[in-house]
């Protein structure tokens, strides 16, 4: 695959720029010469940068300002870079290397990986996550991560001694340049053990192949060892397992080294002839548009628009040519991807235990690196390379945990950047929307009488307040339950006007009641929202003169339960066998074998209510005498 790396923004056709040129002589002139390299073995653009690799280092070039951005020294002899989203693969002769190149003028090293014995790299074609590498006698395939790479599988070209010096990947088809021995294309949908489909036979040393337009191979078959005569061979790959010649372009007195492809033509690294471009619009048929000469051999080629960069091996060239748009009058346009639609809408009010923004987007002419995203979350920027962002198809996402919020805490966020593999920013771009955080159920305040209080069996009236936020309270919830019997708001015993209520609950109450209140209401926290968030309390206050303290014991002849109310266990004396029933008659607990006193007829029972028996009245019945005492239960 052809390093098509981000054309430059600002200096070709990108987002939306249309262009349509006719028929004029063609041209290329030199614009300009940097010398001081040692060995320049490539030049790649790349996002408004062209990347140098010279001897041991790889350089970066702002061709704006005309100023060197960083050098970075890897150590070893370094030949080809290819890359993803913020990462470059970078081949040297015993490593392939991982890269930084977020910021081009900070690069930084993250990983190297050894070829093994007898392995020399030549080239790198990355396809989706995969790098693939020739390496000479073997082709390792690596998946690259923001931290490293991970060897997934290896291709061993046949023969005794094979040299494996160009790869190029479409789909789940590699084509392998193996010098003399012609091209292999291997089956690599699975990485692990990629098998050989074919074989095909090329007049010279394949040192170079790109996939072109219309199922085009193209294979700079170069000159080496005293020949005189190189050509780029141009062949047909219809199919996986379909490679057939069809055109040839031959030159002597050069190397074809190199080639980069826009559209129907090419721009040739030719060695020692310099840089051609080539028409192949018809591949049967394929003639040099026009030829620059340079004073020493052309490695790499790069184009840009109308500009052509070239890496000499001790010079960089600038050029500028018209013969990448005088070919043709077709109309070209590139469209940006397209920022759609932000979920959840803005103002949500959510009790979930973790928050998840999604921002869905269509691609436009080349796919979303889905490394480019950044979101910005409170003033807080998150990128892939932290665990909180979500990338899919067609979506990128932020999730976060809410107990990083407090109740009534907002939460903003925006998608801030977003571009496709050639650098082309997303329209769209700063879509935000923010949530609202309501972890805590309705508060009650204001609340009489209070726990443990003492009411004139007349004055029982239960009163106070409740509210809630920022969800607010939803009445239709509410509930004040007094000794089992439930009140609301649509009955008359219950007002409510915001945020007071008064219940008056109905029946009469004696001196010695022990009275049960329960209140349970919940927020206007939608449900699709994990809401809502729900109260559920009681208390007890008594109808006397004084409270009673919940240790009381009882006298010793006593048809009794204690403590009353009681929390995990009471003790219930009565005599005979003694049954436990619900307010609405249902039997809860039955109790045969009581603690035996010997001096007494009077037994002690213990009843410990399970998990599932919840707070509430319970009447206590003594089979023997039929008499009954009320029981409150208080979880």
């Amino acid at each position: 695959m052809q390093k098509n790396n981000p054309f430059f923004s600002n200096l070709i056709l990108l987002s939306l720029f249309v262009f349509a040129v006719v028929g004029f002589a063609e041209t290329i002139t030199i614009i300009d010469q940097i010398g001081g390299f040692t060995n320049a073995q490539a030049c790649v653009g790349y996002s408004d940068v062209v990347y140098i690799l010279d001897h041991y280092k790889v350089m970066t070039y702002n061709p704006i300002t005309g100023a060197f951005l960083d050098t970075l020294d890897l150590g070893e002899y370094v030949r080809d870079i290819d890359f993803s989203g913020n990462r470059a693969v970078v081949v040297g002769i015993s490593h392939v290397f991982l890269i930084d190149v977020s910021d081009p003028s900070s690069l930084s090293e993250i990983d190297a990986e050894t070829f093994g014995m007898g392995s020399i790299g030549w080239c790198a074609d990355i396809c989706g996550d995969m790098a693939y590498v020739a390496a000479q006698n073997v082709v390792p395939i690596y998946e690259i991560s923001p931290t490293g790479l991970s060897i997934r599988g290896n291709y061993y070209p046949p023969g005794s001694f094979p040299i494996a010096r160009a790869v190029a990947v479409r789909d789940t088809t590699m084509y392998v340049g193996l010098d003399l021995s012609g091209i292999a294309a291997v089956n690599v949908s699975n990485p692990a053990t990629p098998t050989l489909r074919m074989m095909a036979d090329t007049p010279g040393y394949t040192i170079d192949l790109k996939i072109a337009p219309d199922d085009i191979l193209v294979c700079s078959d170069g000159s080496y060892f005293g020949r005189d005569t190189a050509s780029v061979q141009f062949l047909s790959i219809p199919t996986s397992s379909t490679i057939d010649s069809i055109g040839t372009w031959a030159v002597t007195g050069g190397d074809c080294l190199e080639s980069y492809i826009v559209g129907n033509r090419l721009a040739l690294a030719d060695g020692e002839g310099g840089v051609r471009i080539i028409d192949f619009s018809d591949p049967t048929a394929p003639y040099q548009v026009v030829h620059q000469p340079t004073s020493d051999n052309i490695n790499g080629v790069f184009v840009s628009g109308d500009t052509v960069f070239a890496a000499g091996t001790d010079t960089f060239y600038i050029m500028t040519t018209d013969a990448f748009v005088a070919d043709t009058d077709t109309v070209i346009i590139v469209e940006p991807p397209v920022i759609d639609s932000v979920q959840p809408p803005e103002g949500i009010i959510t009790a979930c235990d973790s928050i998840v923004f999604t921002w869905f987007f269509s691609e436009g002419t080349f796919p979303v690196d889905p490394l480019s995203a950044v979101i910005l979350a409170n003033g807080i920027s998150y990128t892939p390379f932290d665990s909180e962002v979500i990338v899919g198809p067609g979506y990128t996402g932020l999730e976060l945990a809410t107990p990083l919020f407090d109740t009534g805490d907002t939460v903003y966020a925006s998608l801030d950047n977003l571009a496709d593999t050639a650098g082309t920013l997303a329209t769209g771009l700063g879509l935000s929307t923010y949530l609202v955080i309501d972890n805590s159920p309705p508060e009650l305040s204001g609340i009489s009488p209070l726990s443990g209080d003492s009411v004139h069996p007349d004055s029982v009236v239960i009163y106070g307040q409740i509210a809630d936020s920022p969800a607010g309270f939803d009445e239709s919830s509410f509930r004040v339950i007094v000794d089992g019997i439930s009140y609301s708001t649509a009955g008359m015993y219950l007002d409510y006007t915001a945020p007071d209520f008064v219940c008056t609950p109905m029946g009469s109450f004696d001196w010695g009641d022990t009275v049960v209140v329960c209140i349970r209401a919940e927020d206007s926290v939608p449900t699709e929202y994990c809401g809502p968030n729900a109260l559920d309390t009681c208390w007890v206050f008594y109808i006397r003169g004084s409270s009673i303290p919940e240790n009381r014991f009882p006298g010793d002849y006593e048809f009794s339960v204690y403590p009353n109310p009681f929390n995990a266990s009471c003790r219930v004396r009565a005599v005979g066998k003694v049954e436990v029933f619900d307010i609405n008659g249902r039997l809860v607990a039955s109790m045969k074998n009581p603690i035996i006193d010997d001096r007494t007829p009077i037994t002690d029972f213990i009843w410990r209510p399970p998990a599932n028996v919840v707070s509430g009245i319970y009447l206590v019945r003594s089979e023997e005498t039929g008499d009954i005492v009320k029981a409150a239960l208080i979880r």
